[in-house]
């Protein structure tokens, strides 16, 4: 005799949203906190640029605008992109490698909830007197107790201790072990859980990708983690560890950031390049050009990474750091320009249809040339020592993050949107949304990289009118709000997607499309031309202001 279950008794019995360990629902929880951190680091941002639109303005005082713009930086990359290239590895791969399951599934939805535990510890202090103002990654000498001390917060009849630095640390802190936590259940799922007989040379992109970024994560993370860990210990228990008038290595805080702060271009460029490359393949409906020599640049790319983190062990000036810098910023550039040219390789001759996930790949080839090109002048002494603190390293910075990893990540939300949201795309609004996006990005970008040759330094909240700076700082200011205009178009495209089509995706197969469309190769051509002449002119002026200094150098040295 069946019995049938009551279906209040069903429902009672229903996991909760963080009791869940599928690869799925971890998956879409992470892509939900990364839809939430680009809406508040979107808004941060227009706040920002909103204060630097005219000299002298006083829309936001020097204390608030620096602690938007450490709020904005956590944002978007620990809030936003971060979950996103993870989310979307747990979604895609899995599947791919033949087991269809991850090798500790427990431990990437631990991760998920205590990455949403983080994000609100990290917005707790706006709510509770403010947050820290050191930027993304901190200061040891602007996060001291002595520079910050503790003051008494009141919550009704509860009362404590706390300031803006303590909720900014133990939320990145959480934010760092979950990333942590989610970076080895990567490293393990792709060694592990794939299909018998399957190598790593045939795994899809997005997982050789997620491996070599899954592996600069475990060791990237952990030492953020422990570095906040360390820095809440002083705080809280009045140490001394980062205190230079105590005694302690200046240089420690900066070396253990910089674990972190150089690899993470590298680490989250290599998901979103091997999600370009999947759609590339799939709109070409052939392998991948090249598909070793792609493979083995995204490997140099990794390394690229390290390389530039390593360049910080050394005291400053020491021969291995000059020599290691320009070397990883070579390396960056090339294994950038090689994985483009194989896109357009696979490209060429083949029939193509306007999607959104391809045009989104050319954007990204587009800004991933501007942005590698960008690199030299600041890897490059003497220009490095011009370029270093101004907004040109912010501009190259964010055409790299935002234009090459953002647009690599939208192409894989449009080309497998069913599995990863649930519903399928509007493409009409998808092409609107591409093209307020990329002139948003070339329109806030290049007046940036302009402002940092004429020497305006970046973390400033205003400058005099006789400085010359407003015109191009307004104008930057407008690319934002072309920004916020295409984050509003991407949002119609999610509420207007078609559920009914949300099924599993399954592997991704050439299929030739329908419909013919040499246009837009030609047009895909011509954006990429573009984007690699601007990235030449920065690498001209790199250049000339390298001859530049050498040139003084040398007469000074005769008079």
């Amino acid at each position: 005799m069946s019995v049938v279950e009551p279906l209040s008794s069903a429902r009672a019995r229903r996991p909760a949203p963080f009791s869940r360990v599928d690869s799925t629902h971890v998956g879409r929880l992470l892509l939900g906190l990364s839809l939430a951190g680009f809406a508040l680091g979107g808004l941060e941002a227009v706040a920002l640029r909103a204060q630097l639109s005219r000299a002298e303005h006083r829309l936001l005082d020097a204390s608030v605008y620096h602690q938007v713009l450490t709020l904005h930086g956590v944002s978007m990359l620990f809030l936003c992109v971060l979950p996103a290239a993870m989310g979307m590895f747990l979604l895609l791969v899995p599947a791919r490698l033949g087991d269809g399951r991850t090798a500790l599934p427990r431990l990437s939805a631990f991760g998920a909830s205590l990455w949403a535990l983080g994000a609100v510890v990290l917005h707790a202090g706006l709510a509770l007197g403010g947050t820290s103002s050191a930027g993304m990654l901190g200061s040891a000498s602007m996060t001291s107790l002595e520079w910050v001390p503790r003051e008494t917060v009141q919550l009704g009849s509860f009362a404590f201790r706390a300031s803006g630095v303590d909720w900014w640390a133990i939320g990145l802190a959480l934010v760092a072990l979950a990333a942590t936590c989610v970076a080895l259940e990567i490293v393990a799922t792709v060694l592990t859980r794939r299909a018998k007989g399957r190598s790593l040379g045939e795994s899809s992109p997005l997982a050789w990708n997620g491996l070599i970024a899954g592996g600069l994560g475990l060791l990237a993370f952990p030492a953020l983690c422990l570095g906040l860990v360390l820095l809440e210990r002083d705080r809280l228990l009045g140490g001394s560890l980062f205190a230079p008038e105590s005694g302690a290595d200046p240089t420690l805080w900066p070396r253990l950031t910089a674990l972190l702060g150089h690899p993470q271009i590298v680490l989250l460029l290599l998901p979103a390049m091997g999600l370009a490359t999947e759609v590339v393949v799939s709109a070409a409906g052939r392998p991948l050009h090249g598909r070793g020599v792609v493979r083995a640049w995204s490997l140099a790319l990794g390394v690229a990474g390290t390389l530039s983190w390593l360049a910080q062990l050394t005291p400053a000036g020491a021969s291995f750091a000059r020599a290691a810098l320009p070397l990883a910023g070579a390396l960056m550039a090339l294994a950038a320009s090689t994985a483009v040219f194989h896109w357009l390789a696979t490209l060429w001759g083949r029939p193509l249809a306007a999607s959104p996930a391809l045009l989104f790949a050319l954007g990204m080839a587009a800004l991933v040339m501007t942005g590698a090109f960008s690199t030299l002048p600041l890897a490059l002494e003497p220009a490095s020592v011009r370029q270093t603190g101004t907004t040109f390293g912010v501009a190259h910075a964010h055409e790299m993050l935002f234009g090459g990893v953002g647009f690599g990540l939208l192409a894989g939300v449009y080309q497998y949107a069913p599995r990863l949201l649930g519903r399928s795309l509007d493409a009409r609004l998808g092409r609107w949304h591409f093209a307020l996006t990329l002139a948003g990005a070339f329109v806030t970008f290049l007046p940036m990289h302009a402002l940092g040759l004429a020497g305006m330094p970046r973390r400033i909240h205003t400058y005099p009118a006789a400085m010359g700076w407003e015109g191009l700082n307004r104008v930057a200011t407008y690319g934002s709000l072309l920004l916020m205009l295409a984050g509003v178009v991407f949002a119609m495209a999610l509420l207007r997607g078609n559920p009914a089509a949300a099924v599993p995706a399954p592997d991704p197969v050439p299929v030739l499309p329908r419909t013919p469309g040499p246009a837009l190769a030609a047009g895909g051509l011509a954006l990429l031309a573009a984007g690699a002449l601007l990235g030449w002119w920065f690498g001209a002026a790199g250049a000339g202001l390298f001859v530049r200094g050498a040139w003084r150098m040398a007469t000074d040295r005769r008079s």
